[in-house]
């Protein structure tokens, strides 16, 4: 099965699903240029909540969240669907998305979260009641075209005694995942545990988890990294020093066999007096991370942001406790992270220094040192407030920034995203350049990259106007803060010339994708040859417009056979112009 893109993309791939239903059939778009439109991704009459987002190695995105569109528009008992996007703005499976679980996973919340699986698919995992008395922690793997590839229903990741809920997840880097949760199975107080699924659905570690901290009283608000090793990095709030009004950082990492690496119940990341929450963390070289945290430690102040970094064995590198990243005046909530380039990290959060909120942010460096001004540097304090940033990597060393912005009506929130680079400087409008503006609430954002220097933003969205009714949106900001459609080359003063893009993912398990770009409509042959030479597949795919293109290699020959891993080789003719790309396959 190949995928290609524009007019002949869904007439390849879903053709039995247009023969089925043609309401099933998706319609081809591209990203809007206006911010009081964007693009739907769940439209439907019904509720779509709680959207997460994860890139799908081809410059798009897969977008998953709760939906209840199978039974009342009221109810509060959901599904989980998924929807993937091009990086061109093109709805890729079934209008209104793909269900997720092939069965009601019970009363909301169910909290979808979702990693990418390494071939343009994705790993979801929920909470799950279909019990009917317990919430229990469910995952399933959709490929790139929006299949089920486990189990129908889902695989069972923890179905303890008690409740299982607030799920956090990575990716182990080999097309699997590493689930942690939120653990009441001991009784009255919680604890976290965790969970490695691979790619083919099957749980590595012991049945129903492995305890992660089970220390006295409560472990919550756990957060979770990659340890670069296919074994994970976890970090949580921990009330066993005090009580419930004094909590302190804990962190503890997993190997890929589940084995526990450092203290057992988890290395005291910061035990200062009073209240710190609300932990963040981001990967940084050499098995190393860096901590970030709301701190309640200064007599008279709501709270600053603290930070610290952690080699892989487990040992604080900065001062201990933590060092201050900002302690203006009133409080400052919500810290998130970032690595830099240098082994250091970008933090963003809101701030209340002005008396309404704002985005802050600030740069620091290996040594836990400010490379930016004291305090941080206001990425927008425009009128009312601004809320929930969230930021990704702009991939040449800055960041983006997006988050919900009250400047234009007091109970209504509209997107707003920056681009900041390295130095601190921002790159695009002063106060950030409006993503959407439409009326009523857009909120619980969540973005990724494109791989183009910009970011696709998905958010929750009451534009619909009914009472308690959301649906989900999403939006294309290009490098240089515009809404726009990628032509798939780099901007130059030089004619564009047709490219071949290097295999996504390479090694793969058995799916390949490549993007091509057309510089003038042109007819397209796709062959892939083993690394003897021998042609194993063959498409003509007709003759297409000129632009941005993709092809999916399934790993499969002309007569429909499992390719065998090895190295091969994808030869791309348009007209009488030819690109070759090498590429493994590893199943």
């Amino acid at each position: 099965m190949i995928v290609v893109a524009r007019k002949t993309r869904f007439l390849l791939m879903l053709v039995g699903a247009l023969m089925a239903s043609a309401d099933a059939a998706p319609s081809l778009t591209v990203w809007p240029t206006d911010p009081s439109l964007n693009l739907p991704i769940a439209t439907n009459p019904f509720t779509h909540v709680k959207p997460q987002i994860a890139p799908d190695g081809a410059g798009g995105a897969i977008i998953v969240w709760e939906d209840v569109r199978q039974l009342a528009p009221d109810s509060i008992i959901g599904d989980i669907y998924a929807q993937r996007v091009s990086g061109a703005g093109e709805i890729l499976w079934t209008i209104d998305g793909e269900s997720v679980g092939a069965v009601t996973q019970g009363e909301g919340p169910l909290s979808p979260q979702i990693v990418s699986d390494g071939d343009f698919g994705a790993i979801v995992a929920w909470e799950d009641k279909r019990s009917g008395t317990d919430w229990d922690v469910y995952a399933q793997r959709v490929d790139a075209f929006g299949s089920r590839v486990w189990n129908d229903f889902g695989i069972p990741i923890c179905a303890a005694a008690n409740d299982q809920v607030s799920i956090q997840m990575t990716s182990d880097e080999q097309g699997g995942a590493i689930i942690t949760w939120v653990d009441f199975r001991g009784g009255y107080y919680s604890d976290v545990y965790a969970q490695r699924i691979d790619r083919n659905g099957t749980i590595l570690w012991a049945s129903n988890g492995v305890p992660v901290s089970t220390a006295t009283r409560d472990q919550t608000q756990q957060r979770i990294v990659s340890d670069g090793a296919h074994g994970a990095i976890i970090v949580w709030e921990d009330e066993r020093n005090n009580t419930s009004t004094a909590r302190d950082i804990f962190a503890q990492r997993i190997d890929e066999g589940g084995t526990l690496r450092w203290t057992v119940d988890g290395t005291p990341i910061c035990v200062a007096e009073d209240i710190q929450e609300a932990p963040s963390l981001t990967a940084n070289k050499g098995g190393a991370v860096i901590i970030a945290w709301r701190d309640w430690r200064a007599v008279g102040d709501a709270g600053d942001v603290y930070a610290q970094r952690v080699d892989r064995e487990g040992e604080g590198l900065w001062a201990l406790n933590g060092i201050a990243v900002c302690i203006a005046p009133d409080t400052q909530f919500g810290p998130r992270l970032l690595s830099d380039p240098e082994s250091g990290a970008y933090l963003c959060w809101t701030d209340r220094r002005s008396g309404n909120a704002d985005v802050y942010a600030q740069r620091i460096d290996s040594l836990g040192a400010s490379r930016w001004i004291e305090n941080g540097i206001p990425v927008c304090n425009a009128a009312s407030n601004q809320n929930e940033p969230q930021f990704v990597s702009d991939g040449r060393g800055g960041v983006i920034i997006a988050w919900a912005d009250g400047r234009s009506e007091q109970f209504t929130t509209d997107i707003y995203a920056q681009r900041i680079n390295p130095n601190g400087s921002t790159l695009w409008t002063p106060g950030g350049v409006p993503v959407s503006t439409v009326p009523e609430r857009q909120y619980r954002i969540q973005l990724v990259a494109d791989d183009l220097s910009g970011a696709i933003v998905t958010w929750e969205d009451g534009r619909g106007g009914i009472l308690n009714e959301y649906d989900v949106y999403a939006q294309r900001v290009d490098s240089v803060g515009a809404l726009s459609t990628p032509t798939g080359i780099e901007s130059s003063n030089d004619s564009p010339a047709f490219e071949l893009s290097p295999p996504i993912p390479n090694p793969g398990g058995g799916v390949a994708e490549l993007g091509f770009y057309l510089p003038t409509p042109s007819e397209v042959v796709i062959e892939i040859y083993d690394v003897v030479g021998r042609l194993v597949r063959s498409e003509r795919i007709g003759t297409l417009g000129r632009g941005q293109d993709r092809y999916v290699f399934n790993g499969e020959d002309d007569a429909g056979n499992t390719v065998p891993s090895g190295v091969y080789f994808a030869r791309v003719s348009a007209g009488n112009q030819v690109r070759t790309q090498k590429f493994v396959i590893s199943r």
